[in-house]
């Protein structure tokens, strides 16, 4: 006799931050539960790399029609299969919250994921959406540390581990004659990484850099200043070592990609307008793909206070980028003593961050 699954929300009206549902659907499917989603149809959520049952509800939501269209459609399904629990991706933004606040005097519990926790600590559109949510998931226990000295009432907040985007695990390459692949993930964004000081470098230091190192940027280019930046790398003829992408990458490739590159690069430092944020309230998507495919990650300096960057980084800073690049090469090793790192810490696998999820949602 089949039991009837309890069915769990989750909710993404964005385009984005599709690599935090997979492993929220996997918990739930692991858990017994029947995850349904609700996301915007233009999200690239890669539905055959989830084994099990699940349900995806696709809808519109650019136009204001579109939108209360979604809601509307929403609380209908919510009503009618008796729905006890809704997680929110992403929780913040007058988009969610004009969703969120339509629950306000309904039964049904709502779980919000945090992106950014200076959002509780300002703002009408937060504190509205905090009068229906009163747990917060954030995305590092760093994050969660600033949420608690915000001395907040009547929310809970907590630091949730997503990354376990499902994957083929590739061994590391421990031949020195052999490529190293450095993967710089995300769009390319001069606000959000420091890509000229990557390509000063490389034009002032390019021959001392070893000739099996070969870099990705692993995203489109976002207006004028991210072609830009893609020009300027065909400008000083840098297109031999960095492989670039004039438009959107489909969800399957870029994962090939993470999956097959041997360390990733964030580049952000203090030169990156949002760095101030990184350092404290948010996390870059760079690091949390890095997290989900146990990448060693390469990362600045100024980031060094950080505990889980302490345990799988390469640290360096303006002055010797290349140098740290060159002595991972010339000893893979390093990179499987930072991978193995992983599985050591507790927080990073699989079953402690299913029941940590689990029991938040259901408590």
């Amino acid at each position: 006799m089949n039991l009837i699954k309890e069915k769990v929300l989750i909710v993404e009206q964005s385009r984005a931050h599709q690599d935090l549902i997979y492993a929220q659907v996997l918990f739930l499917i692991e858990s017994g539960f029947k995850p349904v989603l609700w996301v915007n149809e233009k999200i690239a959520f890669q539905q055959d790399l989830i084994k099990g049952e699940f349900d995806i509800i696709k809808y519109k939501f650019d136009s204001s029609a579109e939108r209360k269209i979604f809601a509307k459609e929403l609380i209908r399904y919510v009503k009618n299969n008796k729905i006890k629990k809704i997680v929110f991706n992403t929780a913040q933004g007058v988009k969610a919250r004009n969703i969120i606040i339509r629950f306000l005097f309904k039964k049904v519990k709502i779980i919000g994921l945090l992106h950014d926790g200076k959002k509780l600590s300002s703002g009408f559109t937060q504190w509205s959406m905090s009068l229906k949510i009163k747990k917060y998931f954030v995305l590092n226990d760093y994050i969660a540390d600033y949420c608690s000295r915000l001395k907040l009432k009547n929310v809970q907040v907590k630091a949730l581990y997503p990354y376990f985007t499902p994957h083929n695990p590739v061994d590391v390459n421990e031949n020195p004659g052999d490529h190293l692949l450095i993967c710089i993930p995300g769009e390319v964004s001069v606000e959000r990484r420091n890509y000229s000081y990557l390509i000063d470098t490389l034009i002032q230091k390019r021959m001392k850099l070893h000739p099996s190192v070969k870099f990705v940027f692993l995203g489109s280019p976002v207006g004028d200043q991210g072609n830009k930046i893609l020009q300027k790398i065909e400008d000083n003829n840098l297109g031999d070592i960095i492989e670039t992408y004039n438009s959107y990458i489909e969800e399957k490739v870029y994962l090939n990609v993470i999956n097959k590159s041997d360390i990733l690069l964030p580049l952000i430092d203090p030169m990156v307008k949002s760095f101030n944020e990184y350092n404290f309230s948010k996390i870059s998507g760079a690091w949390s793909v890095g997290f989900s495919f146990r990448k060693p990650l390469l990362t600045h300096v100024s980031m060094s206070h950080i505990e889980d960057f302490r345990n799988i980084s390469f640290f360096y800073d303006y002055d010797n980028l290349i140098e740290i690049i060159n002595s991972v090469c010339m000893n893979k090793l390093s990179l499987m003593t930072r991978v193995e790192k992983y599985e050591e810490i507790e927080k990073f696998k699989f079953e402690y961050q299913r029941k940590f999820y689990i029991n938040y949602i259901s408590g």
